[in-house]
Order: structure tokens, then C-alpha cells, then sequence
């Protein structure tokens, strides 16, 4: 990825934390708890119409090298993670 993609993703991504804080707060609070393999994130979407839809994924020791990445990009980078 090149340096211009890297900065503008970080740009974005302050900005879905500006425009989404519970969501950023959420998702700070799980990644500094620390991730481990064996947990179960469950995702629920619900349309403007009431229609949802749920589906959940179980982390796996693969997933945690991307994870980490998202965690550095987001600024939280830490060692332990």
C-alpha cells in the first residue's frame, strides 16, 4: 500500500470516529482488552425498514496479525496485543 492510500485512510478513518463515537468507543474498549483467538464477534444490521440480519465469526490465530494492523492504524498500537 502506498504512503498516499495509508494517509488517506487514516483521514477516513478519523472521521468515522467523529461521525460514529459509540462505535469507536466500542471497538477501542474490545481491541484494548486484548483479542484472542476463540472469541466470538456477533454482527447485527437492521435496515431503515426493520430488516436485520445477524451473523457472527469466531477469531481465529490467523485473524490476529489483521487485527493488530487495524489496531496501529486506528493509533492504538500496544505492545501484548
Amino acid at each position: 500500500m502506498n504512503p498516499a492510500d495509508i494517509m488517506k485512510i487514516s483521514s477516513e478513518l478519523s472521521l468515522f470516529r467523529e461521525r460514529h463515537p459509540k462505535f469507536a468507543a466500542f471497538f477501542q474498549a474490545f481491541l484494548a482488552q486484548g483479542v484472542e483467538a476463540g472469541m466470538v464477534l456477533e454482527f447485527t444490521v437492521t435496515r431503515p425498514d426493520g430488516e436485520s440480519q445477524t451473523t457472527n465469526m469466531r477469531i481465529q490465530e490467523e485473524d490476529l496479525e489483521f487485527l493488530r494492523l487495524i489496531r496501529e492504524l486506528s493509533g492504538n498500537a500496544r505492545p501484548g496485543f
